[in-house]
């Protein structure tokens, strides 16, 4: 071997790993468009409970069957309920830059697992190109799928902020059910469980203070309980009518929309 030669080698071989061959970079471009954007951070225990799902629900038996995943854990984005509620600060600002940041990272796609936060939607669709999934609409459309005969009570579990602006309420109509709200003294102790799930408190406080407000649904002929905050489907508690969970429905919606170029199909999660 000639002085150097060796060294030529290595750097060939490093330029060759380094620098992605033309073939390479369009088949990745070709998948970008299935890259799913996670805005999280409200709460970030809701957001990698989330993101944890979206890859169970994924059919996949090797890693490279996955989806590709980019995540903004941004907790610092304003509160959404003191800014709509009590004139906070508001939260649009970090929103917006949070999903552009994924946009411009490559998302081809963008779920955004908290409830309050849609009631920013419309800003933040017009801020991207990109389409992003509703999850109001999407639980709403899981609730009809579910329910078969359709129609009748069913009881709303959320922030005071998602109650206020009717977030559930309106899409509960348009498709037939009448939304249950639950009374003030009700609202405050599922308020208050939220509180403590965000807190990372424990769960014991949260989950007798769920099970006491499921039972005024019960009480008030619900069909079934909308899980309108992605916080409460994280501690274990009680009660004897289906509950449809937000997050949960958001992480398979998302993953059935990723996939859905690619000629595969959605997993059900255990």
């Amino acid at each position: 071997m000639k002085p150097g030669e060796g060294r030529r080698r290595l750097w060939k071989l490093a330029a060759r790993a380094v620098l992605p061959s033309a073939d390479v970079l369009s088949a990745n471009m070709t998948r970008m468009s299935q890259t799913v954007g996670i805005l999280g951070g409200m709460g970030p225990e809701a957001t990698a409970v989330f993101f944890r799902e979206v890859i169970r629900r994924t059919p996949a038996s090797i890693d490279q069957e996955h989806l590709r995943i980019i995540v903004v854990n941004d907790p610092t984005i304003p509160d959404r309920t003191k800014h709509l509620l009590d004139g906070g600060e508001s939260p649009l600002p970090a929103l917006l830059r949070a999903a552009r940041t994924l946009e411009n990272c490559g998302a081809g796609l963008i779920a955004i697992p908290c409830n309050t936060a849609h009631a920013y939607f419309s800003e933040i669709i017009a801020a991207v190109q990109v389409p992003v999934l509703h999850i109001v609409a999407e639980t709403v459309r899981e609730l009809e799928r579910q329910l078969d005969s359709g129609g009748g009570p069913v009881g709303i579990l959320s922030t005071r902020a998602t109650l206020k602006l009717d977030l559930y309420q309106r899409e509960l109509l348009e498709r037939g059910f009448d939304p249950v709200v639950p009374p003030v003294e009700i609202q405050e102790l599922i308020s208050e469980s939220i509180t403590i799930l965000k807190s990372q408190a424990g769960w014991d406080g949260a989950s007798s203070k769920l099970t006491s407000a499921a039972g005024f649904f019960e009480e008030a002929g619900c069909r079934a309980l909308v899980l309108g905050c992605t916080e409460l489907g994280l501690a274990p508690w009680q009660s004897q009518l289906p509950r449809l969970d937000s997050l949960e429905i958001l992480a398979e919606a998302t993953v059935r929309k990723a996939l859905a170029g690619s000629g595969q199909a959605a997993g059900k999660g255990p």
